[in-house]
């Protein structure tokens, strides 16, 4: 997958094809939450935030940095990261050393 996205996606359609097909998800969706698993590069959110701004979106987004005992970054094209400033913008980093149940229950007071 990462060489499908750095060798061919990026190449061919811009550095940020993945934020501008999150961006069309967001829009063709109903839901009120959008929980994105997998946002690696700072180049997704931007694009995501800029098409938000443009609309004059009023929503947030939470961006959390999840970070787990024993893991890293080692042979992967991502790394960690922080958005540019946006008012729509709430980073957090997280340990996610727990259950999924003990995470889930941070996300969720902290996204209410």
């Amino acid at each position: 997958m990462i060489a499908y996205s750095e060798k061919f996606m990026k190449p061919l359609l811009g550095e940020d094809i993945f934020g501008r097909l999150l961006w069309q998800a967001v829009q063709d969706s109903s839901a009120d939450i959008i929980l994105v698993t997998d946002c690696g590069f700072r180049v997704e959110v931007e694009c995501l935030l800029a098409k938000l701004e443009q609309v004059g979106a009023r929503t947030r987004v939470h961006f959390v940095r999840l970070h787990r005992a024993g893991t890293d970054f080692t042979n992967d094209s991502r790394s960690y990261f922080s958005p540019r400033a946006s008012p729509l913008l709430r980073e957090r980093d997280l340990e996610n050393n727990g259950t999924l149940e003990e995470i889930r229950r941070v996300l969720e007071g902290w996204i209410q």
